[in-house]
């Protein structure tokens, strides 16, 4: 059959199929969703899916056809009760004109748990009625994503626009991401923009282990791609590729347990229900998603409550279970004083509020809020799971003093950054007089600094994005990915000055230090603490061992403590360039 077969008979005798792609959640290691792609079969017509609906269009067959991939991709996908979200693509210029063929009709929440993916190579020619459109998909539990972020016409107005809850990066950006700093700060740029937007990214078109390595240091959860799942007719309900994800960096693995997490890295999108649902409705709910644990209950985006699986089974566990409790409102029996934690709230704090709230049950689920209204939910196991391995990592490689990483967690990070080329400025950072000050005041008191300085720096970080570890004794370096790395080095010097004042009498800050005994034991004059921070430049850190770097940022140390008081120095390709605080 030639390419140019007439698209109302591949219509008519359905000669095209969709496939699935698995999307693969990084942490979980599993399927959270599958992405429906037109295929035919080779043997009876040899035409790529491009083409398909360019003839289409040429046809003037682009409606009809783009309907058919959409209905018959949700027919697919509820015929072989496959788990996740289901990713369908639509073309906004007909997504007005497939609604009325959609089953909206059926239930309220006809379209719960299917995503319409909103091309950005195609435009977008009347904004407002298009958001219209999104409205009513919404009102039916749909999800919507923008699809080819960054390859086509409307970009961040598309996104600031249709707020959508996925983003899936053009794979333009993905291809050879580990070699291409350009690539990097761009999908950097997409992760800290989509946080504040709660809104989840996606990358897409993964080929390679390096790809993957980078992708998940980026901060990057979710993704698809030949290297994780190639697209089938009919895949298995369960990912099984899993020996992708050993390959993944030790130093990103690091990275995910040694950062102070927000609660929102372990977020479960569970689309909520409105309170006036009855209790046999929620019923049917579970029952036709194995996968759900608890349905959130919301009005107005404000969290009421929470109803969990084990709860709706125990209510309707007998035969007057229907006659007695079917009819009521869902609201009637859900737990109306649920956990409720802000996205923003660390693990640690998270942990410590369910702690006080819930005996021995850790199959149970809490509400994840942004700026008090539903985000997700998150579960005590994994929550748990994660401080665990946390908690684990930080004992084998932690100062015990600060319990920052050690050198052994930072030589790893740094190799990875400079094996990938990745752009980076290693920060040295040493207070000037602390031995004197520790053999004056005590050991106790030079702990509690050294703890400040730690304090200070983890303050002035940047979580995901910058490292802060602790060599020894008053030493610490940090890894800046960051952009406004300078900016924080002088506010810590500027911290450090004004904090450090607390550790001495008023006489000692008026004359501006201490008579104590120097190395050779005789008394001397020393100064009030300071700090000499040395940071050695992009330009140069990505071309040179860890050892060479960090002899390169112990010099500038050095250079930095010549001068008396809190200075920065900062070492450049055959230049030197000061900074004073």
């Amino acid at each position: 059959m030639q390419n140019q077969q007439c698209i109302a008979t591949i219509i008519e005798e359905e000669l095209v199929t969709p496939h699935f792609q698995g999307l693969i959640d990084f942490h979980t290691e599993d399927y959270f969703a599958f992405e429906s792609l037109i295929r035919t079969n080779p043997s009876i017509l040899n035409i790529a899916p491009d083409q398909l609906f360019s003839i289409a269009e040429s046809q003037g067959y682009l409606l009809e056809f783009d309907r058919f991939c959409v209905l018959s991709a949700i027919k697919n996908f509820k015929l072989q009760k496959l788990t996740g979200l289901l990713f369908v693509n639509i073309l906004p210029i007909n997504l007005g004109k497939i609604i009325p063929y959609l089953p909206i009709n059926e239930t309220q929440e006809a379209l719960k748990g299917i995503v319409f993916e909103m091309s950005e190579k195609y435009p977008l020619h009347n904004l407002a009625e298009l958001k219209g459109y999104i409205k009513v998909l919404r009102q039916h539990g749909a999800l919507i994503a923008i699809d080819d972020l960054g390859a086509g016409h409307s970009g961040l107005i598309s996104w600031a626009e249709i707020t959508p809850e996925f983003v899936k990066i053009d794979r333009h950006f993905i291809d050879g991401i580990n070699s291409n700093s350009v690539k990097r700060e761009f999908a950097r740029s997409i992760v800290e923009i989509a946080l504040g937007l709660r809104c989840r990214v996606i990358a897409e078109g993964i080929e390679t282990r390096e790809e993957l390595d980078i992708i998940n240091a980026i901060g990057i959860r979710l993704g698809q791609g030949y290297l994780l799942h190639r697209p089938e007719a009919k895949p298995l309900h369960r990912f099984v590729n899993n020996e992708c994800f050993p390959l993944i960096s030790k130093v990103e693995h690091l990275s995910r347990v040694r950062h102070a997490e927000t609660v929102g890295s372990m977020i479960e999108h569970v689309t909520p229900i409105n309170a006036t649902r009855s209790a046999a409705e929620v019923n049917n709910l579970f029952k036709d998603n194995p996968s759900l644990h608890c349905l959130p209950i919301v009005e107005n985006d404000k969290p009421l409550g929470i109803i969990s699986r084990n709860r709706i089974g125990e209510l309707f566990s007998d035969r007057y279970s229907y006659p007695l409790y079917g009819k009521k409102t869902i609201i009637e029996f859900m737990d109306s004083n649920p956990i409720i934690v802000e996205h923003e709230e660390s693990l640690n704090k998270v942990s410590e509020k369910i702690t006080c709230n819930i005996s021995n049950n850790l199959n149970i689920d809490f509400i994840i809020t942004k700026d008090n209204k539903y985000c997700g939910v998150g579960r005590v196991s994994t929550l748990l799971k994660i401080l665990t391995e946390s908690q684990i990592q930080r004992a084998r490689h932690s100062n015990p003093l600060t319990l920052l990483p050690g050198n052994i967690p930072i030589y790893e990070h740094v190799e990875d950054l400079i094996s990938h080329q990745q752009e980076f400025h290693l920060g040295y950072f040493d207070i000037n007089h602390f031995k004197p000050f520790n053999d004056h005041f005590g050991c106790n008191s030079g702990d509690e600094v050294i703890k400040l300085l730690a304090t200070i720096l983890v303050d002035n970080s940047t979580p995901v994005f910058d490292m802060v570890g602790h060599v020894g004794g008053d030493d610490f370096v940090v890894v800046y990915r960051s952009d406004d790395w300078q900016i924080k080095c002088e506010n810590i010097l500027q911290n450090f000055k004004d904090l450090a004042l607390k550790f001495y009498s008023k006489e000692e800050i008026l004359q501006q230090g201490v008579w104590c005994k120097d190395r050779r034991g005789d008394q001397s004059f020393f100064t009030l603490l300071s700090l000499a921070i040395g940071v050695v430049n992009s330009e140069i850190s990505t071309r040179m061992s860890y050892h060479e770097v960090t002899a390169l940022a112990t010099n500038a140390k050095k250079q930095a403590k010549i001068k008396a008081g809190n200075h920065l120095f900062v070492s450049r390709r055959r230049s030197h360039y000061k900074n004073t605080n």
